[in-house]
C-alpha cells in the first residue's frame, strides 16, 4: 500500500493522492477522516496531517464492501483519493499533528477491541473443554488421561 500524500498549493488547498484499504464503514460513510503525509522533510510522526473529507468531494471514491467473516454491520472497503482537492479548512487541528491524534484514538480503540475479543475467547475455551471431555483415550475421558 502506498503512502497517502497531501501536497499544498499557493491557494491554501491540498491535493490528496493514494489508497487506503480495510477501512471500516468506507462503503457507506458520508464523512472520512484521512491521515496523509504533508511534509516530506519532517520526521515521520511530525509529517502526518488529519483531514476531514465529505463523500462526494471530487477525487474521493470508495470500493464496495469487502467480504469478511463476522461483524457484517460494519462493512470495510477501500478509499481511493485521486487528485482530491480540499481546502485547508478541512485540516483537523494543525498540520503535522495528525499522528498524535490518531494514536490517542487508537489507544482508546485497543481497549474496546480487547473487550470485544474476550467474550468469544471465553466461549471458544469453554467449547474446547467440553469437546475434550467427550473424547476418549485409553478407555477414559481424555481429560483424565495423563502422559
Amino acid at each position: 500500500m502506498e503512502h497517502l500524500i497531501a501536497s499544498d498549493d499557493p491557494d491554501g488547498r491540498y491535493k490528496l493522492n493514494g489508497t487506503k484499504c480495510y477501512i471500516t464503514m468506507a462503503p457507506i460513510a458520508d464523512v472520512f477522516t484521512v491521515f496523509a503525509r504533508t511534509e516530506a522533510t519532517a520526521s515521520s510522526k511530525d509529517s502526518i496531517t488529519a483531514f476531514v473529507i465529505e463523500r462526494g468531494t471530487p477525487g474521493l471514491e470508495t470500493s464496495p464492501s469487502t467480504p469478511k467473516m463476522g461483524q457484517e454491520g460494519a462493512p470495510i472497503g477501500e478509499v481511493y483519493l485521486r487528485d482530491c482537492i480540499v481546502p485547508s479548512s478541512c485540516i483537523i487541528g494543525r498540520p503535522g499533528t495528525g499522528f498524535r491524534s490518531v494514536m490517542a484514538a487508537l489507544n482508546k480503540q485497543r481497549i474496546n477491541l480487547s473487550a470485544l475479543s474476550t467474550g468469544p475467547a471465553i466461549r471458544m475455551l469453554d467449547e474446547a473443554i467440553a469437546y475434550a471431555r467427550k473424547l476418549a483415550g485409553a478407555g477414559r475421558p481424555i481429560e483424565e488421561v495423563r502422559a
